[in-house]
C-alpha cells in the first residue's frame, strides 16, 4: 500500500484553495489538459512513505510523535515548474511536526522520501497557463492533528483515504499565548 503522513486543512482553507483553482482555470489555454487536485485530496505532506506492506508498524511509529497544535495561514500562490501550489505561513510548525514524524519513522526503520520539507498544498499539475492568480486574502486555521493517508488509484482517479489520526497537544500552545 502507498502511504504518507499529512496535515489536513480546515473547511475555510479548502474553500479558499478551490477559489484559487477557479481563478487559475480562467488562464488555461483552450484544450490544455491540467491535473487539478480534488478538494478531498488537499493536504500538506509531512512524510511520503510510498509503498509499504502494512500500516500497523507505521501507525505504531507515528503514535510516538509528540507535537503541538499550531496556526497555519494560506498566504500565497506559487509554482515548481508546471506544478501550482498554495504556500503557507505557520511559524515553522509544519517543518517541526514533519521533523518529529520523520524522526519516529527513522527510529522504527520505516523508509520515507528524505527530500526537505517545503510546506505547500499542490493545486494543479501539468499547468501551463498564465501567471497564477493570487490568493484573495490570507486564510488562517488551526492544525490540531496529523494523519496517515493511503493513496490508491480508483477508476483512474487518485484517491486519498485517512486510515489513522493523532491529535496534537493544544495545552502547550494555549500556555504560550
Amino acid at each position: 500500500m502507498r502511504l504518507f503522513a499529512a496535515v489536513l486543512l480546515t473547511e475555510e482553507q479548502r474553500t479558499a484553495i478551490l477559489a484559487y483553482q477557479r481563478a487559475l482555470k480562467k488562464s488555461v489555454p483552450p484544450g490544455e489538459r491540467v491535473n487539478w487536485s480534488r478538494e478531498e485530496n488537499l493536504h500538506l505532506t509531512l512524510a511520503f512513505i510510498g509503498e509499504y506492506p502494512e500500516a500497523g508498524p507505521v501507525i505504531r511509529a507515528l503514535g510516538r510523535v509528540e507535537g503541538e497544535a499550531y496556526s497555519l495561514t494560506l498566504d500565497r500562490g506559487g509554482h515548481f515548474g508546471d506544478i501550482r501550489w498554495v504556500g503557507v505561513r505557520d511559524g515553522g510548525g509544519t517543518v517541526r511536526l514533519a521533523g518529529e514524524v520523520r524522526r519516529a519513522l527513522r527510529e522504527a526503520g520505516i523508509p520515507f522520501d528524505p527530500k526537505p520539507v517545503k510546506p505547500h498544498i499542490t493545486v494543479a499539475r501539468k499547468y501551463r497557463g498564465g501567471e497564477p492568480a493570487s490568493m484573495p486574502e490570507p486564510v488562517c486555521g488551526e492544525i490540531g492533528a496529523f494523519v496517515l493517508m493511503r493513496s490508491d488509484r480508483i477508476d483512474g482517479r487518485l484517491t486519498y483515504t485517512k486510515i489513522w489520526e493523532k491529535k496534537l497537544d493544544r495545552h502547550a500552545r494555549d500556555q504560550k499565548e
